[in-house]
């Protein structure tokens, strides 16, 4: 009976042995669980945070997109009302162009009526000549040969100042011309740059 006790006793050793290895394994597993639904919680409030940052990235792209539409309408407006300031100066130019060439075709009439002016003069002279050489009979005419002298002479001096205006409005008007030129060949090297 001796044996059977002390294999009984030996037996239960192992048991508690093998218990308290069970027991131990049991609560390393227990653990290993608990590791394991942390790191699931932590992967949920990952997944959670990556959601929020997705959508957060998401409507910011969106707004980014918004913004370059809103650009892309500013710009493209800006390209057409450039275009229509380029053709606005254009029009402009042509106009100052064909102001200048009239005025070039009036100045030419100026020098016309100042060469009249200038032989209506000479006439006057030889009017007066002739009615001083006619003595009292050519008193009346001279007095009226007199009158054609003084307005040709008033004639003469105002082509002379009709002319410098003129001139004067013709420099202005090929410097506006040139100006506008300027302008209209800067606003189309912006279109293009901007193209």
């Amino acid at each position: 009976m001796l044996a059977a006790a002390q294999e009984i006793a030996t037996l239960s050793r192992s048991l508690v042995t093998t218990s308290m290895d069970g027991a131990k394994k049991s609560t390393d597993q227990r653990a290993r669980i608990l590791d394991v639904v942390s790191m699931e919680e932590r992967i949920r409030i990952a997944a959670e945070q990556n959601g929020a940052n997705s959508r957060e990235t998401a409507a910011r792209t969106e707004s980014v997109a918004h913004d370059a539409d809103l650009g892309n309408e500013v710009l493209e407006a800006t390209m057409r009302t450039m275009a229509e300031m380029a053709q606005t100066v254009t029009r402009s130019a042509m106009l100052m162009r064909e102001f200048a060439e009239r005025m070039t075709e009036v100045d030419r009439i100026v020098v016309t009526v100042a060469e009249i002016a200038r032989q209506t003069n000479l006439l006057a002279l030889n009017a007066a000549i002739e009615a001083a050489n006619a003595g009292r009979a050519g008193v009346g005419f001279s007095v009226i040969a007199r009158e054609i002298r003084v307005l040709a002479d008033r004639t003469s001096e105002s082509t002379t100042e009709i002319g410098e205006k003129i001139g004067r409005m013709s420099a202005s008007a090929k410097a506006a011309e040139s100006s506008m030129e300027r302008g209209r060949a800067a606003v189309e090297t912006s279109i293009q740059q901007n193209c």
